[in-house]
């Protein structure tokens, strides 16, 4: 028998078991220096062990059959698996069930064979799986390449979007600049009208000098030729444009252009030019005979150029027919001579009259005429020296000139703006060009930051995917090996190892097979699906707006809403910055209007505040506190509107009596005071009946209390009353003294303070009365000339109006607002103004009937109109209601006169009532009286 050397092999209790026998020294030294946590991985197939259990066995085992010929199944039950020989079943295993051992070795090969098919299947799997895992990895590295491409397809698109955006921008802006500044070839074209009012000899079609010169409407003068020619050429509808000042001029009747007004003082600067060329020398054709000649005189009264033959003969006959004509050589010309040469005077164009000049000016007829005129078709006209009437029309066209000049100053001024514009324009275009192009810089930086996130997060998805997926993939392939070497060993045992062999290593390899059978192959946990979905849409892609005025916002007009301005009430002004029917601004573009109100005088408003509606229209609201003129500026996106400042007139307030409060079940027989609570309940003092009526809101009688005399609860002439709150109601009992309350849910006298007398909380002949926020009792001492301020109990805590300064005479009515009491001093005929502790400030109008001026005022109340507050005064001896700012400024007053106003209060929904009953401002219609 031949043994192998010795090697180590796990035991068959370990899991996962395999069947690599490496030698001794080898697998001992590899398993202390790997192993890890009491584990170390098998060198060839990385199965990971938790426990080494070696024991040293014979890798194969070669008997001979007479050693081992039988195989104990009783000892295989009992876990000794074992082959004994004869001897053993006769001993040892006697009784026990043993075979033969071939009997028993090809029975366990035909198992060995069975698991051997089932790892080669299980085998297949994996190498399926390894194949599958491949394509994943493979399909993967496509669609992360794929992406990354998409990814930077789409960031290029979008730049080629944002460049595109770019270009339309600039492009639009450049439009802009451009169209603006043709339209300020207007100006140019008015300059251009104002410049060629100069005198000029060279016509401006032909460039050449002027032949026939001819004078159109627009007062710019041609050739008659050129004109013609120019006219029928380019007239449309029967009018051609002025070539030099664009004016539209109407085609003379029948194309007749001899008709036009000819050109005198063109033909008059012809002459001085011709002048001027026979005096540098050149030969020159005399007007007599024809003959060229260098030294050339000019007769003022002929009108000619003379040759020197032609100059004797003048002188010849100076005394006969050339009496008095002045020649004189053009070359000896002084500035006098070429005046006199413009100013010379015409012959007469009739028939038979030649060599007259037109000394005169036929009123009648308008037009210049000589003596022989005069005498025959002129006799008996209205005429005058041709001096006198020209010094007449000198000074009407001096005049015109002014106005010309002036225009011509505007228009100056206009280019001068349009200038303006124009470079304001340029570098605003400049800028909003810089600022597109660095915001395109900027989206494209942001662009390609994007990109390389994206890009960088697809590498990151492949990169950990395919780890993930190699993991896997090594993970299998190691199952493979371990598959493989249980395979091998299994072949090997059975083809190659005794009968013996086979029984003892069968356990194990059933174990083994057993294990690899429930060992899974890992399911793919990454899919190779990876795809780019671009989130902005490319058509959505916008740099931002293009903000223009497509108008000049400085013309928009501006209109009142509020059909009559008054003080003390808010109005509204409607500004229009774009006008209607004006083509709509382009989808890149937006209307952007900056609107900015400067109102004076400035302490006059109490608030102004502008909005725009929905059709550009910019609506603006202020609230004049006083009557007068103020002056309001407008500008938009800086720019004052032209009619900047304008005037705003405001009136004077108008309190209109708008109906009577019609008061039913109760008669009144001299109402003096009333007052409200916040339900609306109305208490009304009885001066003569010496009673308290009460009213709901609708006027019905609710029920009265007291009556005359001095007990509890009874009244002596009721003057003013104020609810504490809505139950409880405070009247001051006049010729009493003192102040009663009453329960208005009972209708019972609850308790009096105050008694007849002149010292402190003692009363002589009170008025009014008023409760503040802190709920102090406000009373007007009116014989004492004081007021009283009581605490809520109606203990006194302090007085004053008693001395100078501000000492009261018979004060009425008093009020306590924001910190200051204001009192009706009735005899001295005017408000009176104190602090909170009672020391005099100021006082407000004086006596007199004018507005803000005062006959024995009487009640006061705040009226409010929104956040504005307002001080009402019944000036009674005057027969109104004035009203006041709280600082004492004059607002309005009542239209119609009012009979005794003394008293006035104002109801929970805003109506204004006096003690007549009448119902103020515009509130309700006016009901029939009774």
């Amino acid at each position: 028998m031949s043994l192998v050397p010795f090697a180590w092999i796990l035991t068959p209790s370990l899991r996962p078991w395999f069947v690599f026998i490496p030698c001794l020294n080898c697998l001992e030294e590899h398993a202390f220096r790997t192993s890890r946590r009491g584990q170390f991985l098998c060198p060839d197939c990385q199965a990971q062990y938790d426990k080494v259990e070696m024991e040293v066995r014979s890798a194969v085992v070669i008997v001979t059959k007479s050693a081992e010929i039988s195989y104990c199944f009783a000892c295989e039950k009992r876990g000794n698996q074992i082959c004994v020989c004869q001897v053993c079943v006769n001993t040892d295993h006697k009784h026990h069930n043993v075979d033969l051992l071939e009997k028993a070795a090809d029975a366990e090969k035909a198992n060995i064979k069975a698991a051997v098919d089932s790892i080669e299947q299980k085998k297949k799997t994996s190498s399926d799986a390894i194949i599958t895992y491949q394509q994943v990895v493979e399909e993967l590295e496509r669609n992360v390449t794929a992406a990354r491409g998409e990814v930077s397809q789409t960031a290029e698109q979008m730049i080629a979007k944002i460049r595109e955006h770019e270009r339309e921008a600039t492009k639009i802006l450049e439009n802009i600049r451009v169209s603006r500044r043709e339209n300020s070839q207007t100006a140019d074209a008015m300059e251009s009208l104002m410049k060629n009012l100069e005198k000029h000899v060279t016509c401006s079609i032909c460039l050449e000098t002027y032949t026939e010169p001819k004078t159109i409407a627009c007062l710019h003068t041609f050739c008659l030729k050129c004109l013609e020619e120019h006219a029928l050429k380019t007239q449309r509808k029967g009018q051609f444009r002025c070539p030099d000042c664009q004016a539209q001029v109407n085609i003379p009747d029948g194309n007749c252009f001899d008709n036009l007004p000819t050109g005198f003082l063109q033909n008059s600067l012809l002459s001085l030019l011709a002048l001027r060329q026979s005096g540098d020398g050149s030969q020159i054709n005399c007007c007599n005979c024809n003959e060229k000649s260098a030294e050339i005189s000019y007769c003022f009264a002929c009108e000619k150029l003379l040759c020197r033959a032609c100059v004797n003969a003048h002188e010849l006959f100076r005394e006969s027919a050339f009496q008095g004509h002045k020649v004189t050589a053009v070359k000896q010309f002084q500035a006098v001579d070429y005046e006199a040469l413009l100013k010379r005077q015409s012959f007469c164009p009739q028939s038979y009259h030649e060599g007259e000049v037109t000394r005169f000016f036929c009123l009648e007829c308008q037009i210049c005429v000589c003596q022989v005129c005069v005498n025959t078709d002129h006799k008996n006209h209205n005429v005058d020296p041709i001096e006198k009437a020209a010094d007449t029309e000198k000074a009407n066209i001096i005049v015109a000139v002014e106005s010309i000049e002036q225009k011509k100053k505007v228009c100056s001024d206009a280019i001068e703006t349009f200038q303006k514009v124009v470079e304001e324009l340029e570098r605003n275009v400049k800028v909003a060009k810089r600022e597109v192009s660095q915001t395109a810089e900027q989206m494209i930086e942001k662009i390609r930051e994007h990109e390389r996130e994206a890009i960088q997060i697809l590498e990151n998805i492949r990169v950990s995917r395919i780890e993930n997926i190699n993991s896997l993939n090594e993970q299998v392939k190691s199952l493979i090996k371990q598959l493989d070497q249980a395979v091998q060993f299994a072949i090997d045992l059975v083809e190659r190892s005794s009968s013996a062999d086979v029984m003892k290593s069968k356990k194990s390899l059933e174990q083994r097979c057993g294990d690899l059978d429930k060992t899974t192959v890992p399911a793919l946990p990454v899919s190779s699906f990876v795809k780019y979905f671009s989130t902005n849409a490319l058509d959505n892609l916008n740099l931002g707006s293009v903000i223009i005025n497509k108008t000049d916002v400085r013309l928009s007009p501006v209109g009142t809403l509020t059909e009559s301005i008054q003080a003390g009430l808010e109005a509204e002004l409607l500004v229009c910055p774009e006008p209607k029917g004006e083509e709509e601004l382009t989808g890149k573009c937006q209307r952007e209007f900056d609107t900015k109100v400067l109102i004076e005088p400035a302490e006059d408003v109490a608030s102004v505040r502008t909005f725009r509606k929905e059709n550009d229209d910019i609506h603006v609201k202020f609230f004049p506190t006083v009557p007068g003129t103020y002056n309001m500026t407008v500008e938009i996106n800086g720019d004052k509107l032209v009619t900047s400042p304008f005037r705003v007139h405001v009136k004077e307030r108008r309190i209109d009596v708008v109906g009577e409060l019609l008061l039913k079940g109760g008669i009144l027989e001299s109402p003096n005071w009333a007052a409200f609570n916040s339900k609306g309940t109305i208490a009304i003092s009885d001066h003569k009946k010496h009673c308290i009526l009460m009213f709901d809101e609708e006027g019905n009688f609710m029920q009265k209390f007291g009556c005359y005399g001095k007990g509890r609860g009874q009244l002596g002439y009721p003057a003013g009353l104020t609810f504490l709150n809505d139950d409880e109601l405070l009247v001051v009992d006049e010729y009493n003294g003192r102040i009663q309350k009453f329960s208005v849910k009972k209708g019972k006298f609850v308790k009096s303070f105050g008694k007849m007398g002149t010292g402190d909380g003692e009363f002589t002949r009170p008025e009014g009365i008023f409760i503040n926020d802190e709920g102090h009792v406000i009373v007007a001492d009116c014989s004492n000339n004081r007021i009283q301020v009581l605490d809520k109990g109606g203990k006194f805590m302090f007085k004053f109006g008693d001395n100078d300064p501000g000492k009261l005479n018979q004060p009425c009515g008093c009020i306590y607002h924001e910190n200051k009491f204001i009192v009706a001093d009735s005899k001295n005929h005017c408000l009176k103004v104190f602090d909170e502790s009672g020391k005099f400030l100021y006082k407000i109008g004086e006596n007199g009937k004018a507005d803000g001026q005062f006959s024995s005022p009487w009640g006061i109340c705040v009226k409010k109109y929104g956040d504005h507050q307002n001080l009402l005064v019944c000036d009674r001896g005057n027969g109104r209601i004035q009203q006041f700012t709280m600082e004492g400024r004059f607002i309005g007053k009542t239209v119609e006169k009012l009979g005794d106003p003394k008293a006035i209060a104002t109801t929970p929904d805003g109506r204004i009532l006096n003690e007549m009953l009448p119902l103020l401002n515009e509130r309700f219609p006016k009901q029939p009286n009774k």
